[in-house]
């Protein structure tokens, strides 16, 4: 069967032997064919070839004008993808050595038959088709291979590499006319893996055997600026002509590395955590119990001398149930400091003359035997957790105590500047001259005047008032 209807096959004959074109052209419109033009010339033939656009060429290799077959054979190679056939009285050596320069489908030698006319035609335009069909392959396997995500390296059996992708320029940093023709080995692996590499490499071709061969695998890879990276990588082999070519596709994995480790990290703080809250449980328990003992009997020694206690006396105890009842809350707020970051807080309304209020009557001792001055405007409010907030600006006062020179007494001063919710907390430690300003607007203050609300933000540094 015929690769093509004969009737489409269109043929142009190039000859200059006005009888010889003639019968030519009888004998393929008897076969079947469609003759498009007969030119006496090499230059009239490219001419019809640009008009016409034959599917084959009937060229006679002599011709007697300025321009010898083979000269426009080459020119129409060189422009269109049409397949020649020779025609020649002639079969010299050097003619033939020639004409094979232009890559010619097939000779026929004058004179010929319409049998052997025909047989060249089909073969003609059968190898031509096959060809093509070939070529078409390569460009598509060409256009997937450039255009996919993950880098192609190719290397020889030498070692060098052959081919060379446009992911591959953007993950090694190596430009494709850089690289061919260079050792992959010194371009692309670590140095502390080149042994291996080249060990691999004369096993599998010397014994055809490669455990590395179609596997996933996760190994260094070497950039141009000479930083490694871990790459996830197949290799795969193909015969080429008789020798070994290793196909490989590589992709870079830092970023799902770096993923990992995080992951990594957060379950690790996930069991510290836990720790943490178990341990802060268990020692809350223990702490307790000696305070609830403490306030049970100093209840209990009040209930027994009554009225013989005097009004000092009476405060002092007061005070001793007071700090019992004020450490059992820190206790308690110790606990859910541990579970920061675990278990949601729950967040209200607070006024912070009530927070402050709160921690000077804990803290009156102290501020007593110190001589501090606390002072403050009028106090707006905040979106928060009274607990956290209470032991944040403990912890200010405490450290304002007992931070200082002994000469100088500290002061805690809040000021708030106009109307709006922006001020300066501001705790003076005087031992080190330092002086520690907190924009109040990072605590998420309740503007009193507008009644507008920020919850608290993330700018705060102690971690369970960012929670």
């Amino acid at each position: 069967m015929n690769m093509v209807s004969e009737s489409k096959i269109r043929i142009l004959i190039v000859e200059d032997e006005a009888i010889v074109a003639f019968d030519l052209e009888q004998g393929l419109k008897s076969a079947g064919y469609t003759v498009c033009g007969v030119a006496p010339s090499g230059e009239e033939a490219i001419s019809l070839v640009e008009k016409e656009s034959p599917d084959l060429i009937l060229m006679d290799i002599r011709l007697r004008s300025r321009m010898t077959g083979i000269e426009a054979a080459k020119i129409i190679r060189s422009r269109f993808e049409i397949p020649i056939i020779y025609l020649t009285a002639h079969s010299d050596e050097t003619t033939l050595e020639q004409a094979k320069q232009t890559h010619p489908y097939g000779y026929l030698v004058k004179p010929f038959g319409q049998r052997e006319l025909r047989s060249a035609i089909e073969t003609g335009l059968y190898r031509a088709k096959a060809e093509k069909s070939l070529s078409d392959s390569s460009r598509w396997n060409r256009l997937i291979i450039d255009s996919a995500h993950n880098a192609f390296v190719a290397m020889g059996s030498d070692g060098t590499i052959s081919d060379w992708n446009p992911a591959a320029e953007s993950i090694f940093g190596w430009k494709r006319e850089e690289v061919l023709g260079k050792v992959l080995a010194e371009t692309i692996i670590p140095v502390n893996l080149r042994a291996a590499h080249y060990r691999g490499l004369e096993r599998y071709l010397k014994t055809g055997v490669g455990p590395v061969l179609n596997k996933v695998l996760e190994l260094r890879a070497l950039h141009r600026d000479g930083h490694e990276f871990p790459v996830e990588l197949t290799i795969a082999t193909s015969d080429i002509q008789g020798k070994s070519h290793f196909l490989s596709f590589i992709r870079d994995i830092s970023e799902r590395k770096r993923l990992e480790i995080e992951q990594k990290r957060r379950e690790e703080l996930e069991r510290s955590n836990e720790d943490l809250e178990r341990f802060a449980h268990l020692t809350s328990h223990d702490l307790q119990e000696p305070l609830r003992t403490l306030t049970m009997y100093t209840e209990l020694l009040a209930s027994r001398l009554g009225s013989d206690l005097g009004e000092e006396e009476k405060q002092f105890m007061d005070y001793i149930i007071g700090g019992a009842e004020r450490m059992r809350e820190l206790i308690d707020d110790l606990l859910s400091y541990s579970r920061v970051g675990t278990k949601e807080t729950t967040v209200e309304r607070i006024e912070i003359k009530s927070v402050i209020a709160s921690v000077l009557e804990s803290l009156g001792a102290s501020v007593a035997s110190s001589g501090a001055t606390i002072t403050h405007d009028p106090l707006p409010a905040i979106m928060g957790h009274f607990g956290q907030i209470g032991q944040l600006f403990q912890n200010l006062i405490a450290n304002a105590i007992k931070f200082r020179r002994e000469e100088s007494p500290p002061g805690f001063i809040y000021r708030q500047s106009g109307r709006v919710s922006i001020g300066l907390l501001r705790l003076r430690t005087t031992a080190s001259g330092l002086t520690s300003a907190l924009p109040i607007k990072s605590l998420g203050f309740l503007n009193a005047s507008t009644g507008e609300t920020n919850t608290l933000g993330p700018a705060w540094a102690w971690p369970l008032v960012k929670k």
